[in-house]
């Protein structure tokens, strides 16, 4: 069997680029390394430019599986750019793209043919691979929604990072879903120049700091230059009427609500013109829809949640089967217990948020909703533990929790290998996601490891919970998380009951098992 995986990052990369979805691919193809007559392609794209040799191509890299079954290549100067935020005002192109679509036709031509091609997301290839010809060189396509990004290019639907989207208004309302206006063309601009510093290991080189700053200010002078070359053509339509100077000094003035009479009326305007027209958006979701629909042979979910919100954006009659994540911490009760045996007791409690420092993982409403507890209990006994990078802003706002905690501490990010260290610092682990979050690895890997988690009903891990009356939040409602974790910190017995009976998920090996048979045809769901 020959599979062919496209992620947008490659799955050993060093900083963890992709995030879990990177995680979940090292997962499942070390676990099929393990198989006999098993061969794994995997391309990525979308994170690596050239500045000098631009032409598109698909080029084959080293990892480090150094393993002869396992091939990994990249396609280089992607005119679609990863990750997914960086192509949001160009989801026209990145709806229609042909070059990458040809390049990989090619690729499956030339290294094929393949049982699966199985890609788990669109960041870095035109969305129309979905509608590759399925021939004697590739039999069957599968697509596994890690997030929402087919049907939202914003990929959490969630608009302006604030409400969950349950109506795109046919693409209107995409238009100002983010507060950035970069343009892609640009960010591909300046990857080319950070990816050749990086090439010739002057990424973080005084020199190469010195050589990226100046291409960042030769733009800057560009765009002054032309600024001004447009103000000209603007004089000599207007005989430069504009251009006298301006007094040295303001004079005083009046105010008077009366209008004198040289008052204007004032003029009405109509919005900023748009970045891009909200059909652009219509045509994304409907197209990708169609695709996924009309020639995909297998839409996987990560979560119940997650499959029930994606098909409320796909087409009518659109099948999408849960695979529930595995996690590759499988260790007995036994195991678990001699971790939790190795940490330092305590007199108090640690509560912990671990996450990115974004809108859509809750962490401003976790601060917002702590901060309305006002009980000595807390003041005496409970800890808070921020796992996050946080920006200067974000942390000038946990600052006020050090007057409702006994302890407020951060720290901006671990390593995989320090996961177990991590987990003996927390008693109860928060995930207060408020978009629908199709998973949260973090809540099961500290399961795996002894640490019980109150995860809002937004996260699709609350399926693996075997109590979810206990440990399940209303998102977004301060006053039940309040009560919930009121009752958590305060009755230990009551944590503890987290794990009288196993989550609920597959082990690796079961959901490989399910992936092969699929991949074989024996168990297509459309």
């Amino acid at each position: 069997m020959k599979i062919l995986f496209y992620n947008w990052a490659q799955l050993d990369s060093p900083v963890m680029a992709g995030g879990g979805v990177t995680l979940y691919l090292r997962n499942v193809i070390e676990e099929l390394l393990t198989r006999e007559g098993i061969e794994i392609y995997f391309l990525s794209s979308g994170h690596r430019y050239n500045f000098f040799n631009r032409k598109p191509r698909i080029e084959e890299t080293s990892n480090v599986y150094d393993n002869p079954r396992l091939k990994t290549f990249t396609l280089l100067n992607s005119p679609v750019k990863a990750p997914a935020h960086d192509a949001f005002y160009a989801v026209d192109r990145w709806l229609r793209d042909d070059v990458t679509m040809r390049l990989v036709r090619d690729f499956i031509h030339e290294h094929g043919p393949f049982d699966a091609v199985h890609i788990h997301n669109l960041e870095g290839l035109g969305s129309n691979v979905l509608a590759l010809p399925k021939n004697d060189k590739l039999r069957r396509i599968f697509y596994t929604f890690h997030n929402y990004m087919p049907v939202c290019p914003q990929i959490e639907l969630l608009y302006d990072n604030r409400l969950p989207c349950a109506d795109y208004h046919a693409g209107e309302r995409c238009v100002g879903c983010l507060s950035h206006d970069r343009r892609m063309q640009d960010l591909i601009a300046f990857e080319r120049v950070g990816g050749t510093l990086k090439g010739y290991g002057l990424a973080g080189h005084p020199i190469g700091g010195f050589l990226f700053d100046s291409y960042a200010g030769i733009r800057s002078f560009i765009r002054a230059a032309r600024n001004l070359f447009n103000d000209i053509r603007h004089g000599l339509h207007t005989r430069f009427r504009h251009w006298h100077l301006r007094p040295k000094t303001s004079v005083g003035g009046k105010s008077s609500w009366r209008p004198g009479p040289h008052t204007r009326t004032p003029t009405p305007l109509p919005p900023r013109q748009r970045i891009l027209d909200g059909l652009a958006y219509r045509q994304w979701r409907e197209g990708n829809g169609r695709m996924l629909q009309q020639n995909v042979d297998g839409l996987f979910a990560v979560s119940d949640l997650c499959g029930a919100t994606v098909k409320r954006f796909l087409p009518p009659g659109t099948e999408v089967e849960t695979l529930l994540l595995p996690i590759d911490i499988e260790v007995s009760a036994a195991e678990r217990q001699a971790f939790r045996a190795q940490r330092k007791e305590t007199d108090g409690i640690t509560l912990s948020f671990i996450g990115y420092n974004i809108p859509s993982k809750g962490l401003p409403f976790l601060i917002d909703a702590l901060s309305g507890i006002d009980d000595p209990f807390y003041r005496e006994h409970v800890d808070l533990l921020i796992v996050a990078r946080l920006s200067p802003h974000r942390e000038r706002q946990l600052a006020q929790l050090e007057t409702r905690f006994r302890n407020v501490r951060v720290i901006a990010s671990y390593a995989r290998n320090q996961l177990v260290p991590l987990s003996q610092m927390i008693d109860l682990n928060i995930v207060p996601s408020i978009w629908w979050e199709t998973f949260n690895q973090v809540t099961v890997e500290l399961a795996r490891l002894g640490v019980p988690s109150l995860v809002s009903d937004h996260v699709g891990a609350k399926q693996t919970l075997t109590r979810p009356e206990d440990f399940v939040f209303e998102a977004g409602n301060a006053e039940h998380f309040r009560a919930k974790l009121d009752r958590l910190v305060r009755n230990r017995v009551l944590r503890e009951s987290f794990f009288e009976e196993e989550l609920k998920m597959p082990s690796v090996a079961e959901h490989v098992d399910l992936l092969i048979s699929h991949y074989s045809g024996k168990s297509t769901i459309s």
